[in-house]
C-alpha cells in the first residue's frame, strides 16, 4: 500500500524540507542544438551533455554532444546502434566505463525494452540485458548509486494507453533486472527525477487518456511509495529539474485540447506544497515538451520540445538559472540509535550528527525532524535543535519509544531542513524491536498435602523489560514431574497491575507417587511479550 502523506506513523515528508531561502531565478539561452529533435534521452558527464536519437521526421541515431563550459556544440558521437525515439537517458554511478561513469539510453517507442550503454570515453555503444517487461519509458527513468529505475510507461506505442504500474529495477553490476513495488498510480509519459534518496514520478497518461497532475513518490531507502500534493497543472511529457533540492516540473501538455503549458512549478517536498516560478519561453509553442532536462548545481538546462513532430522546428536551448538556493553548503547527515535494541515500550535515544561537507564549513544550525518506519513516538517531540560539537558539525537528540505492536526493525530517519547558509540532508539508520521478556513464578498453597487433596497453584507473569510496563496476557500451561491430576491443563491470564498477571488451578496428587513434586507453569506469550516458565515443589504425605 503507499503511504499517504499527513497519515500517522507514515513516512512524513517534512523530513525532506529544504532551507527557507528565496531563489530569484531566470531563464537564459544557451547555443542552439545542430539538429532539433523531440523525445530525445539526455544525461551528462562533466561538462558536457548528450541528447541521444529523438524524433525528425522518424526515430534518429544520433548522439548530440554540448560542453556547458564553451556552451557550444561538439562534434557527434558514435551513433544508437539502433534508431529510437521516446527514450531516456541516465548516467550511471561509479567508475564502470574506461575510468568514468557510463551512459544509458533506456528503451523508446520503436524497441521498447531495448537497454544499450553508451562508454563516452572510447565513444562505443554495446547492448545489454533487456527490461523484463518492456514499455516506452519517456522521460520517467533515474539512476542512483548502481541501479536505474524505470517508473511505469506504456506498452502501447503512443500515448493515452497501455499505462503500466511497474516500477523496474536493473543492476548494472549484474546486469540483470528485478521489480520494486508497483507505482499507485499507472502513469506513462510522466516526468521523473531523483532527489535526496527519493524518486518523483510527476504527471502523465492514465490507461484511458487523461493527463493527471499527480506526483508519486518513491524512497528508496524504504521502499515504498507515498502520494504528494497534485501539481496545479496536470501535464504529461514535461521536463523536470532540480534547484536546492527542489524538482522544477516546466512545460508539458495539458488536457483541454493537448496544447502545450508554459507552467513552471516548483514542489518543496518538506511542506508538501507547489508554488509558481517563471513559465519557459516558448513554452506554448512545445519549448520544455516530450524532452528529458539536464539538472546540475546552479542550471536547468531544457533542449528544444515539442510533440507529434513539431520538436523537429524547435531548437532553442533554454536554461534556468537556479538563482541563490545553489550557493548553499552542502551537508551530510548521520543518525545513531542507543541502545539499538529495545523491546517495545522501551525508549532509545537517537542522535543527529549534521556535518558541513564544504570546503569552507561552518556549523550547521537549525533544526533535524526524525520520523519512524514504525509506530511510536518522540519525546520530548519529533524535532531537535542543533548545537555545534565543532567547527563544521552539529547534533541533537530526541528519544524515541516504539508503540505495542511494532516488533521488527524500522527505519529510522533524521532530516536536517538546512539554515540559509546549510543545504539539507537526511540520515537514516535502523533498530530492532524486540517483544518485552517476562518471568513466571508459581506458588501452591498449601506446600504440604496428602494424596487425594487438591493444592491451589497460581501463576504470577511479570513484564519484566525496561521502560513502560505492559500487563501480560494469554494463558499458562501446567504440568507435574509425578502423576497427579489439574483442573484445567491451563488457564488465562487476568492482570493485577500494569506488570502483572496471574491465574489460578487446583493439583490433586495421585497416590504412589513420590513425596516432592515438581509443579511447573509455562507462559506461552503473547503479541508484545515474550514466554517464560516458573516451578515450585510441594511435599506430599
Amino acid at each position: 500500500m503507499p503511504l499517504v502523506l499527513g497519515a500517522l506513523v507514515m513516512l512524513n515528508l517534512s523530513l525532506f524540507a529544504t532551507p527557507n531561502v528565496h531563489a530569484v531565478g531566470s531563464w537564459t539561452t544557451g547555443a542552439r542544438i545542430p539538429i532539433a529533435v523531440e523525445g530525445y534521452g539526455a544525461a551528462v558527464v562533466g561538462a558536457v551533455h548528450y541528447y541521444f536519437g529523438g524524433y525528425s521526421g522518424g526515430d534518429t541515431s544520433l548522439n548530440q554532444r554540448y560542453s556547458t563550459l564553451t556552451n557550444s556544440w561538439l562534434s557527434n558521437g558514435a551513433s544508437l546502434p539502433v534508431p529510437e525515439s521516446e527514450l531516456s537517458a541516465v548516467t550511471g554511478g561509479g567508475n564502470s566505463c574506461s575510468g568514468g561513469p557510463c551512459l544509458y539510453a533506456v528503451s523508446g517507442r520503436s524497441f521498447p525494452g531495448l537497454l544499450q550503454r553508451y562508454d563516452p570515453v572510447v565513444n562505443s555503444w554495446i547492448f545489454l540485458a533487456s527490461m523484463p517487461v518492456p514499455v516506452a519509458t519517456e522521460h520517467s527513468v533515474v539512476s542512483t548509486g548502481d541501479k536505474i529505475y524505470v517508473a511505469g510507461g506504456r506498452t502501447s506505442s503512443a500515448p493515452g494507453s497501455g499505462a503500466v504500474n511497474y516500477l523496474q529495477i536493473y543492476d548494472i553490476a549484474t546486469d540483470t533486472w528485478s521489480f520494486g513495488p508497483s507505482l499507485p498510480i499507472p502513469v506513462s509519459d510522466a516526468a521523473a527525477i531523483v532527489i535526496d534518496g527519493m524518486i518523483f514520478v510527476f504527471g502523465g497518461f492514465t490507461s484511458n487518456g487523461q493527463i493527471v497532475p499527480t506526483t508519486q513518490i518513491f524512497v528508496i531507502s524504504f521502499n515504498r511509495w507515498t502520494i504528494g500534493a497534485p501539481m496545479p497543472t496536470a501535464r504529461a511529457d514535461e521536463s523536470v529539474g532540480d534547484c536546492g533540492s527542489k524538482p522544477h516540473v516546466i512545460g508539458g501538455v495539458v488536457p483541454i485540447g493537448n496544447g502545450f503549458s508554459a507552467a513552471h512549478e516548483v514542489y518543496d517536498p518538506g511542506t508538501n506544497t507547489w508554488s509558481a516560478d517563471s513559465p519557459i519561453p516558448g513554452g506554448t509553442s512545445g519549448s520544455g515538451t516530450e524532452v528529458q532536462a539536464i539538472s546540475d548545481l546552479s542550471n536547468i538546462y531544457i533542449v528544444g520540445g515539442g510533440i507529434f513532430g513539431s520538436g523537429a522546428g524547435n531548437p532553442t536551448q533554454n536554461i534556468w538559472n537556479c538563482g541563490l538556493a545553489v550557493q548553499l553548503s552542502s551537508t551530510s547527515t548521520t543518525v545513531s540509535c542507543s541502545p539499538s535494541t529495545v523491546a517495545v515500550n522501551q525508549g532509545t535515544r537517537c542522535t543527529a550528527f549534521v556535518q558541513d561537507t564544504s570546503a569552507t564549513p561552518s556549523s550547521p544550525a537549525g533544526t533535524v525532524t526524525f520520523s519512524s518506519t514504525s509506530s511510536g513516538f518522540f519525546s520530548p517531540s519529533a524535532t531537535c535543535t542543533l548545537s555545534a560539537i565543532s567547527s563544521s558539525a552539529s547534533s541533537c537528540f530526541v528519544n524515541f519509544t516504539p508503540a505495542r505492536g511494532t516488533e521488527g526493525i524500522p527505519t529510522i530517519a533524521g532530516n536536517y531542513g538546512g539554515d540559509s547558509t546549510h543545504r539539507p540532508s537526511t540520515g537514516y539508520t535502523t533498530i530492532s524491536i524486540t517483544q518485552r521478556s517476562t518471568s513466571t513464578a508459581i506458588s501452591c498453597s498449601p506446600t504440604t498435602t496428602q494424596n487425594n487433596h487438591p493444592v491451589t497453584c497460581t501463576a504470577t507473569v511479570t513484564d519484566t523489560s525496561p521502560g513502560t510496563p505492559i500487563t501480560p496476557t494469554g494463558t499458562v500451561a501446567w504440568s507435574s514431574s509425578a502423576q497427579g491430576s489439574f483442573s484445567s491443563a491451563s488457564c488465562n491470564l487476568s492482570g493485577t497491575n500494569q506488570s502483572t498477571s496471574s491465574c489460578t488451578v487446583s493439583y490433586t496428587p495421585t497416590p504412589g507417587q513420590p513425596n516432592l513434586q515438581t509443579i511447573t507453569g509455562r507462559y506461552s506469550g503473547d503479541t508484545d511479550h515474550s514466554g517464560s516458565l516458573g516451578s515450585t515443589t510441594i511435599n506430599v504425605l
